[in-house]
């Protein structure tokens, strides 16, 4: 159990509602391009929050909703309604780990997270609804 901010962060396994896909296929993005990132907070700035986690930190079924939209969507925007500074970017942090997503951009309590999905439908992804894939 790892403890951050305050919240403690049980390890977690997370399987796609509609098991359509497998955990494998996707790998930790280590970096993007300026011109990715870029072209990335261009969409991101017209996206609304997709997930929204509240002051308890991450919950199981919260993770789950992340790892769908993940997998749905490439590019997401979620909303940190987190007061502390240094806690909501432990907390953002850990999602991006445990998700294996790239933080893209965070400004105050809302955050771009980005994660590559090779089997992404291209009426759900954001990336091909702007023509970045």
């Amino acid at each position: 159990m790892q403890v951050l901010g305050g919240f403690d962060f049980p390890p977690l396994t997370v399987q796609c509602p509609t098991n359509s896909y497998q955990i494998k296929y996707f790998m930790p993005i280590s970096k993007l391009s300026s011109a990715q990132i870029k072209s990335f907070r261009a969409v991101g700035h017209q996206l609304t929050p997709i997930v929204t986690l509240g002051e308890q930190g991450p919950s199981e079924g919260v993770m789950n909703e992340l790892e769908r939209a993940l997998h749905d969507h490439e590019l997401i925007k979620i909303k940190i309604n987190i007061a502390d500074r240094e806690v909501r970017a432990e907390v953002l942090q850990h999602i991006a780990s445990q998700t294996r997503a790239t933080l893209v951009q965070s400004i105050g309590k809302t955050a771009l997270l980005f994660r590559r999905n090779p089997q992404a439908t291209d009426r759900l992804s954001n990336l091909a609804r702007h023509g970045l894939k």
